[in-house]
């Protein structure tokens, strides 16, 4: 969801700074909420049938995901250039650290559960309901 954040990087360095970030990244619990919808949709399909872009696009900001635009910003974070010492590779700093005061409110909590994020994608037809094997892991929930 927040590759494009550091766009022409390698993935390598690109994983580095996405382990930082989350290490410190307030809304954990929001994506476990938004991992448990989506392997419940996901279930026995294929990744083609449940393409996880899409589940993002749906879901996201359903449930306050900070948007990739203002991901680095309101998190405090700064994307550093390279110094002699640092093999090249541009490094992070955090001028600030936010507390969860410092968030647009539509971020700072969510009221959806697992079962409405389901449901919600159903409704929308990201998926359907092509077999009793799906409907019952939908009709389970969380």
């Amino acid at each position: 969801f927040y590759l494009g954040i550091f766009a022409g990087l390698p993935q390598k360095v690109i994983s580095k700074l996405l382990t930082i970030c989350w290490r410190f990244d307030l809304f954990g619990a929001k994506w476990t909420l938004l991992a448990k919808a989506y392997s419940i949709l996901r279930g026995s399909r294929s990744k083609s049938e449940a393409p996880l872009a899409e589940f993002f696009t749906i879901c996201a900001s359903m449930v306050g995901v900070i948007p990739p635009a203002e991901y680095m910003q309101l998190n405090g974070w700064k994307l550093t250039p390279p110094t002699p010492d640092s093999d090249g590779l541009p490094s992070l700093t955090r001028p600030f650290t936010p507390t969860l005061d410092d968030f647009p409110g539509y971020c700072a909590t969510t009221n959806y559960s697992v079962d409405e994020l389901v449901s919600h994608c159903y409704a929308v037809g990201y998926v359907t309901v092509s077999d009793q094997s799906a409907a019952n892991i939908a009709a389970q929930g969380s």
